[in-house]
């Protein structure tokens, strides 16, 4: 995995723009931000518990929440899965105390402009005191002093992020190259975001379909002898 510090240094070198450092460290964090937010990768997905209270509603949300997955609960050791609704659709809800009952469905403001605080929703009103666990995607920090950081970025793919970066600083400085290497770069990245769907992560067991059946005595003798 490259550094963020080699990320710039090849990426000037392939765009040919070696006087562009301070723009590349730009782009290689707007990039990653972008990617974030646009995109659930694995490696970003996380988890959070929020103590639900008897009569209260509003929750505070990780300040690097960008959207849910999941979020559910426990009832006597039975999980609890909640579904999400739009802010608005939530706002027009019998939001009172008379709604409290075990929530079944969430809602969340994610905004953070002006200084504003990220919040949880519940509805109904939870009646009972009971901690939810929400899956989420997340927001990871932007890289200080990339040109010089010897941090890795979170993406797991350099090669991908190298070549992006570099067709980032092409569209910048006018390189004639730009649409073929950019067609380059959006095809890689298109392929790590189909391999994130595939099962590499655990092992799978290869199962026994129907047609491998064991009973010997339907098969000719040269199947049950081996001559």
């Amino acid at each position: 995995m490259l550094t963020a510090a080699q990320l710039i240094k090849y990426a000037l070198q392939i765009a040919k723009a070696p006087l562009f450092t301070t723009q590349a460290e730009d782009l290689l964090n707007a990039r990653l931000s972008t990617i974030a937010r646009r995109f659930d990768i694995d490696v970003l997905k996380t988890f959070t518990t929020i103590n639900l209270q008897a009569g209260v509603q509003k929750y505070l949300l990780p300040t690097d929440y960008v959207r849910g997955l999941a979020a559910y609960y426990y009832i006597g050791g039975l999980p609890q899965t909640i579904s999400q609704i739009d802010l608005n659709d939530f706002n027009q809800l019998n939001v009172g105390n008379l709604a409290m009952s075990y929530p079944t469905m969430y809602a969340t403001d994610p905004s953070t402009a002006g200084g504003q605080v990220p919040y949880i929703y519940f509805y109904p009103m939870p009646n009972v005191p009971t901690p939810l666990t929400l899956r989420y995607a997340s927001q990871p920090p932007d890289i200080a002093s990339p040109s010089t950081s010897s941090v890795v970025p979170w993406f797991p793919d350099s090669m991908v992020l190298l070549n992006l970066l570099a067709a980032d600083l092409m569209a910048i400085t006018d390189d004639t190259r730009l649409g073929d290497f950019s067609a380059m770069a959006s095809a890689q990245f298109e392929a790590f975001l189909k391999m994130q769907g595939d099962k590499e992560g655990y092992a799978e067991t290869v199962k026994k379909g129907n047609s491998f059946r064991t009973n010997r005595a339907k098969l000719p003798p040269s199947k049950i002898t081996g001559f």
